[in-house]
């Protein structure tokens, strides 16, 4: 600060924008020594006003200029701060699971030591609670994750993240062929997601139970039904199945559908 004619000193005070990059900061003269009354003020050189607070001011340095009413000028460097720029990121443990399988999601602040306010996830749905910058959920459809932060100054952050879900493959032949030598056995074909058929029963038409297998291999038509019941081929028709699939993460599911026997 300086001294130029009558002026002696101007007490300036400025606040620093509430976040980074906002346009809320102030500067305000708050006493004015010596001179001659009235006072006049400018940040820019050019435009004066008698009042001495200037807001909704962007960060950065201002050129302060006090007149006086006989023309003597009082002249300061003042800066408006702005914090650092609150920022996150939503890390994740996997970005490709099997369906069913637990995800570890983690919300990263900087600038490190961040006091923060809130904490929001999306979808709200999946998450139990919310207000915690580390989540372990299972998922079973491909998600696009958000994370929204709020520091204890109101400033905000928000970051996305997708993960894709892989869901098994599984396939039933519609119609076996009893006159084939490749295609007369009924059993269940998967990808590598699947540990076993926990079981597998195929009726017929009024309910009675033709085959039953437990805890065998997809993919090995030699495991599955073969077309006969007691020693005898199954008549041409529509026979009910179902089954229990097991996969390597745990997850069961139950199947049902329906197979044709053709002679």
């Amino acid at each position: 600060m300086g001294q130029l004619g009558c002026i002696e000193f101007a007490n300036i005070e400025s606040s620093p924008v509430q976040c980074n990059s906002f346009r809320n900061g102030t500067i305000e003269i708050k006493e004015v020594v010596g001179g001659t009354p009235p006072y006049y003020y400018s940040i820019d050189g050019s435009t004066y006003s008698t009042r001495p607070i200037f807001d909704l001011l962007w960060p950065g340095l201002y050129a302060v200029t006090v007149k006086d009413s006989v023309g003597c000028e009082w002249n300061a460097a003042v800066q408006v701060a702005e914090p650092p720029i609150l920022q996150v990121t939503l890390a994740t443990d996997k970005d490709s699971i099997t369906s069913g399988e637990s995800i570890h999601l983690r919300a990263e602040i900087n600038p490190i030591g961040t006091l923060v306010r809130t904490i929001n996830w999306r979808p709200p749905s999946l998450f139990g609670n919310p207000n915690q910058l580390e989540q372990q959920i299972s998922l079973y459809e491909s998600t696009t994750f958000s994370v929204e932060v709020v520091n204890d100054a109101g400033c905000t952050a928000r970051d996305q993240r997708s993960v894709q879900v892989r869901k098994p493959t599984i396939y039933a032949p519609n119609i076996i062929d009893l006159s084939s030598n490749q295609d007369a056995y009924f059993t269940l074909f998967s990808d590598e997601f699947v540990k076993q058929i926990n079981l597998l029963q195929v009726y017929n038409r009024y309910g009675g139970l033709l085959f039953e297998r437990r805890n065998f291999q997809p993919n090995d038509p030699i495991l599955g039904w073969n077309g006969h019941h007691l020693g005898k081929q199954a008549p041409d028709g529509v026979y009910g199945w179902v089954a229990e699939i097991e996969y390597l993460n745990g997850q069961r599911q139950k199947s049902a559908g329906s197979v044709t026997v053709i002679h």
